[in-house]
């Protein structure tokens, strides 16, 4: 009974499923007080206009972070707050939220579009490189006149899966009138994951 060892691989592409919405709303003044005043102003504004357009709450915002500077070359002050939501990935929705943004005065955004349940995408894809390997593995053996019989060893370089479960932070669900521009026609974007197996075969002489 003899070894092979054959490496396998596979990638495959998948759709986003969430979309993560990264506010930041600005308020301006001459001093801190009147810049936290102006930027709580258009927060409000935006939380309250994405509630009763989209129904998304404002408990289904995240605060990322809350700080004043100063100005010192201009003599005023900034206010800066960061807020950040998950949604369903839709592109009608997205153009909902980015003109309503464009409605707040000193409010910019970005978009992050994400995949849902990684580890189970993972392990799918896993499955293909092993199969990859099975297939690179039978061709060898019968060139050679060999047979496999089963596995001997796999080495896989595991990553420990660190982004954040969006389903325990949770996703929220707006509503509202599908877009008529054709920018919310466009196919959402994909995102495509790699594996790559070692796999050491046990062969043996055909009978």
């Amino acid at each position: 009974m003899g070894k092979i060892k054959v490496k396998g691989s596979a990638k495959m592409k998948f759709q986003a499923e969430l979309l993560e919405m990264n506010f930041t709303i600005q308020g301006t003044g001459k001093s801190s007080s009147t810049a936290i005043a102006d930027g709580k102003k258009k927060v409000e504004q935006l939380l309250s206009t994405m509630q009763e357009k989209l129904s998304l709450n404002p408990e289904s915002f995240r605060l990322e972070s809350d700080a004043v500077s100063e100005n010192y070359n201009r003599n005023s002050y900034t206010f800066s707050k960061k807020i950040s939501i998950v949604v369903k990935a839709d592109l009608s929705m997205l153009e909902q939220l980015t003109d309503l943004v464009s409605e707040i005065p000193d409010t910019s955004y970005s978009t992050d579009f994400k995949l849902e349940n990684i580890p189970e995408k993972e392990q799918t894809v896993i499955q293909m490189a092993f199969d990859d390997a099975r297939k690179k593995a039978d061709m060898i053996a019968s060139c050679s006149g060999q047979t496999v019989t089963s596995v001997d060893e796999i080495n896989y370089e595991y990553h420990t899966f660190t982004e954040e479960n969006e389903m325990l932070r949770g996703v929220a669900v707006a509503s509202g009138a599908a877009s008529p521009k054709l920018a919310s026609k466009l196919s959402l974007p994909e995102q495509e994951i790699s594996k790559e197996v070692n796999v050491i075969f046990l062969i043996e002489p055909k009978a």
